[in-house]
């Protein structure tokens, strides 16, 4: 069910894969919840290319117009939880 006053936090977390890139995962906090979701995962190499990260942006705030992150994915009690449940559901 969608509820348009909810409040929103956004938190980009970063994690090194030890094979010379990252991920930047976005996550959201929905406020007055204490409850955490991942929206998506961009991944990083060396030489970082511009089009993509302007892509990868306006990405990120068309999937946010589009569904609610809490109805686009599963909430958790943590960050943590949140990105270790994401990393399962498209990591594996």
């Amino acid at each position: 069910m969608k509820h348009p006053n909810k409040l929103y936090k956004s938190i980009d977390i970063w994690k090194r894969m030890g094979n010379g890139s990252v991920v930047r995962f976005r996550c959201f906090e929905i406020l007055g919840e204490n409850q955490f979701c991942v929206q998506s995962a961009d991944f990083f190499h060396l030489p970082i290319d511009e089009k993509q990260m302007k892509y990868l942006d306006n990405h990120y705030i068309e999937l946010f117009i589009e569904d609610a992150p809490d109805e686009r994915s599963d909430t958790y009690p943590s960050l943590e939880e949140a990105i270790a449940a994401h990393e399962i559901i498209f990591f594996s």
